[in-house]
């Protein structure tokens, strides 16, 4: 059964936040870390959405990220 979808907050500012399954590494090493963010800054210019930061672990990314308004 699908998620309900959620308001829109009115700052326009969400926390995403990536996991690896059962808590596993996501970025094994420094080059991991540097591809996500080169992925995240593709992404982030075809978008146009604001990051405000960024925290990279071992089994987790979380960002905050401004609306696509």
């Amino acid at each position: 059964m699908p998620r309900t979808a959620r308001e829109k907050n009115k700052s326009g500012i969400y926390h995403v936040m990536i996991r690896g399954a059962n808590r596993q590494e996501i970025f094994h090493d420094e080059q991991d870390c540097l591809r996500f963010l080169e992925i995240l800054e593709i992404y982030k210019v075809k978008t146009e959405i604001k990051i405000y930061d960024c925290c990279l672990m071992n089994n987790q990314a979380n960002n905050r990220d401004g609306s696509f308004d």
